[in-house]
């Protein structure tokens, strides 16, 4: 797959183009490419195994390449006849464990690659990198003497202080609690925003990809099945995987009936596009939890098959009168038990269909 979202006329800052990577003989990477613009913030969303972990390590020069090709700055750092190392390619890495050398303080872990700078500016740009990140004052402090959340930034700040213009992420946030998670990734957004750092995040959480990230690419057995937005991502599924992949969509079984029309287990659907699908042929539509509302009796009839409180809303598991299951969330105060009957109505906002 081949997609960009550089701005016209201005080169891409990252370049991949079809690339594959093999481990121990196995293809983990299959056919990648995409082109990320200066400043930009992305994101590879895909679950344990799909190959986005081994794609950041290719372009950060950890991982050979078997086929295509990756250019940095308009220019070529990896093929498959080898490339540039790690430390040549002017890019920061945020480490899913950390790496923070503990024998060594705060300042001597950030200034770890700032040893080309005199002494004085080093301590310069060391002081200045914690300060972005609400460091200030921990400079003699030990890895162990800091808090999760704080050694999570100390790590951010060591890969920062070279002042690269591209920062790769390896699920840097994935030791920390919900509310640190939310606030630390919120808070490097607005550092690499201000500062115009483009960056590259590997995630498997939907919320962290959606809260971080300008650009999104989903990700499932080595390939990539959509570069885009956020809103078209969720919106406009590219593939039936991303469709159920993100925001726990579930695929309800369809007839076409004409062009404009189909007709599922829970009545007759109008679909704004065209099918291009003959009458009679199979179809899948794409129902996301929020577009299932509660109806006061009447719309279609579902069974509760099971229940998840979530605070303000409840998730919902409903099996129709056919045997299909379809997600829904309703407000927590309106509670129902397994077994129980349930009427409920489609809001849809966007039609996606999946012709067979």
């Amino acid at each position: 797959m081949s997609d960009s979202t550089t701005r016209p006329g201005t080169p891409p800052l990252l370049q991949l183009a079809d690339v594959a990577c093999d481990i121990a003989g196995n293809r983990i990477v299959e056919q990648v490419s995409f082109s990320l613009a200066p400043g930009e913030l992305a994101c590879l969303l895909g679950p344990s195994g799909c190959g986005k972990t081994t794609l950041l390590r290719a372009v950060a020069g950890f991982q050979a390449l078997a086929h295509g090709s990756i250019a940095l700055r308009g220019r070529e750092v990896a093929n498959v006849r080898g490339g540039d190392a790690p430390e040549r390619r002017g890019v920061g890495f945020v480490f899913q464990d950390l790496a923070l050398f503990p024998h060594l303080r705060v300042d001597a872990n950030v200034g770890f690659g700032l040893d080309t700078l005199a002494r004085g500016d080093r301590a310069a740009r060391i002081d200045q990198t914690l300060a972005l990140l609400g460091l200030d004052g921990l400079q003699r402090r030990f890895p162990h003497e800091l808090s999760g959340g704080q050694q999570q930034r100390v790590a951010l700040a060591r890969s920062l202080a070279p002042q690269p213009d591209l920062l790769l992420l390896d699920e840097p946030f994935s030791s920390l609690d919900a509310h640190l998670r939310v606030n630390l990734r919120t808070e490097l957004r607005e550092v690499l925003k201000r500062l115009g750092i483009a960056a590259l995040l590997v995630t498997h959480d939907q919320d962290e990809a959606f809260g971080f990230a300008d650009t999104l690419g989903v990700m499932h057995a080595g390939r990539l099945l959509q570069w885009g937005t956020g809103f078209d991502v969720y919106h406009r599924p590219a593939t039936a995987f991303v469709a159920k992949f993100v925001g726990e969509g579930r695929l309800l079984r369809a007839r076409v009936l004409d062009a404009s029309r189909i007709d599922t287990a829970v009545g007759a659907i109008l679909t704004p596009d065209a099918m291009q699908a003959a009458p009679g042929s199979e179809a899948h539509l794409l129902l996301r939890p929020d577009d299932v509302r509660p109806a006061n009796g009447d719309g279609f009839e579902t069974t509760v098959v099971a229940a998840s409180f979530r605070g303000a809303e409840t998730f919902y598991t409903l099996r129709l009168h056919n045997g299909e299951e379809i997600a829904a969330l309703f407000p927590s105060h309106l509670r129902y038990a397994v077994g129980q009957t349930v009427h409920a109505r489609l809001d849809l906002q966007h039609v996606v269909v999946f012709a067979d």
